[in-house]
């Protein structure tokens, strides 16, 4: 039975060489899905959301820098309709009703994330992340040598200060 692959020939031996980019790219996998979307660069983008039901709906960002276009249940809104903030809300303008209810009912356009500069310390994570991973492909929880050792936290790869780092960029929990 063919299947598609996850995983190509040469991806595997990227990674058992050690090969700096595939590194890089999948530290910044691991950064991007623990914080549940992808921080930087700043992109436009359309995207098809769950309407609430209510005057508010959250974006799956926290640095939005522009809304160019929303419906809402295939109606177009206008800039009266709604305001946005830049961490990532979409709120109904007064008297003007509520997002309609029901999975993919809310498309909105939007031009957000941080740019490379306001997101510095990502980039220390990752090279960190991916170092740790050339050096440690096996993984190990803990780490150590002589008197010093390091340990990560259980499933992430993350040390602490990572984690603390990555946290200012994590999408709140959805109800």
């Amino acid at each position: 039975m063919a299947t598609d692959p996850i995983v190509l020939v040469g991806d595997l031996e990227s990674y058992q060489g050690g090969d700096a980019q595939s590194l890089i790219d999948q530290a910044t996998a691991l950064v991007r899905r623990y914080c549940g979307w992808h921080v930087t660069p700043e992109r436009t983008e359309t995207m098809s959301l769950d309407g609430s039901g209510g005057r508010s709906l959250r974006l799956p960002s926290l640095h939005v820098t522009s809304v160019a276009a929303v419906t809402n249940d295939g109606l177009a809104y206008t800039d009266d309709d709604f305001v946005w903030s830049s961490v990532g809300t979409l709120t109904r303008a007064p008297r003007t009703g509520i997002w309609a209810e029901g999975p993919r009912k809310v498309r909105a356009t939007v031009t957000h994330g941080y740019s490379s500069d306001d997101a510095a310390d990502l980039a220390s994570v990752i090279m960190a992340r991916a170092t740790r991973m050339q050096a440690n492909p096996g993984s190990a929880a803990r780490v150590q040598a002589g008197p010093f050792s390091e340990q990560y936290e259980a499933g992430s790869g993350f040390t602490s200060d990572e984690l603390a780092t990555l946290d200012r960029y994590r999408l709140p929990p959805r109800p």
